[in-house]
């Protein structure tokens, strides 16, 4: 009992604490980090298996049969933008600890003057590294932070920043059960691109299930996003008003309840017959309201993806759609490079 009250005290702080911002800088820190996140569309918080890629998202995820492995990723993104993700976790005698780095190249761009002359080339690049742990409190709570150092570079301004994450895990084997709460990115920039403009960061509170069934290989992974603030709508103050046949303006529907929470919830399914195989499928509901074309909309807000383990190497691929122009695709190998495990951790 005394430890569910500390999972609960742990999720009742997250949400005192949460704030309603405005404008964010370092938006790239809710990027997805391998491709076996963004094939479940992003909805992987509370999966506790063997994949080091969860530790990035949730550092209470961290646990000693991650002990040794080393994960490399390869994302192909929009317009030339490219990023890589690499992270290694090792266990001690009493925390899983973990170390993750992330950079984004988003390519080379045309500089010119005010008058629209071509005077050179410029480059932008963001850069995460952090550190994480993760202690188990008993059987079935744990507890983990990861703290980040962010460095942001955009042709000659530059800022650099820190954050903290914090979340608590709960998990029951016996009802193949887990439950995760996360309160990210916390922090702020220390430096900022020009005087006089301190952005906060992109704080978010998030709650995540995942179910394995009974007697199926299936997992459904059901993730609640940025509960800090409840209305996640967008409205467009340049959009043109619609007018109807005889020229008067139509009045825009509010979104009502259920297309608010929607855009809280993410969805993933996972189907695994065999430990050397997986297929995932993800349905992020907000994306596909904000970036589908009405008479077009297509699979935006849906993701896929596949994995298939040779011996110590687990190879995967991931894909989500985020427009009619297309999607980005995500490659990771994960592997452990140590041949002997630490006890596990009860």
């Amino acid at each position: 009992m005394k430890r569910a009250l500390v999972f609960i005290g742990l999720a009742s702080t997250l949400s005192l604490q949460a704030q309603q911002g405005g404008s964010q800088s370092y938006a790239f820190l809710n990027l997805e980090s391998s491709a076996r996140v963004a094939a479940t569309g992003g909805s992987l918080l509370s999966i506790q298996d063997d994949d080091p890629n969860t530790a990035f998202i949730n550092p209470s995820l961290l646990d000693t049969n991650m002990h040794g492995a080393l994960a490399l990723n390869y994302i192909n993104y929009f317009a030339g933008i490219n990023y890589l993700y690499a992270g290694y976790v090792h266990s001690f005698k009493d925390i899983t600890a973990s170390a993750n780095l992330m950079y984004l190249n988003y390519g080379k761009f045309t500089r010119t003057d005010d008058l629209g002359n071509v005077t050179g080339e410029f480059t932008a690049n963001d850069m995460v590294l952090s550190v994480g742990a993760s202690k188990r409190i008993d059987s079935a709570f744990s507890l983990g932070a990861n703290v980040k150092i962010i460095n942001s570079v955009l042709e000659s301004y530059t800022s650099f920043g820190a954050a903290v994450d914090l979340s608590g895990t709960y998990r029951n084997l016996g009802k193949n059960f887990s439950a995760s709460i996360l309160m990210r990115n916390v922090g702020m920039q220390f430096s900022t691109y020009t005087d006089d403009n301190r952005q906060p960061l992109p704080f978010g509170i998030d709650l995540g299930f995942s179910k394995r069934a009974a007697k199926a290989p299936f997992i459904l992974h059901v993730l609640l996003k940025d509960l800090q603030r409840w209305d996640l709508t967008y409205t467009d103050p340049n959009a043109e008003p619609e007018l109807d046949f005889n020229g008067d303006t139509v009045a825009v529907k509010a979104p009502g309840f259920l297309n608010k929470f929607m855009r809280h919830v993410n969805l993933g399914l996972e189907f695994s017959p065999s430990q050397a195989f997986f297929i995932d499928f993800g349905f992020n509901y907000r994306r596909r309201q904000e970036l589908k074309l009405d008479n077009r909309p297509g699979l935006v807000g849906f993701s896929i993806g596949t994995g298939i383990k040779i011996k110590r190497f687990r190879f995967s691929y991931g894909r989500s759609s985020y427009h009619r122009a297309g999607g980005s695709n995500h490659i990771t190998i994960t592997t452990n490079i140590l041949k002997s495990k630490p006890k596990k951790n009860t």
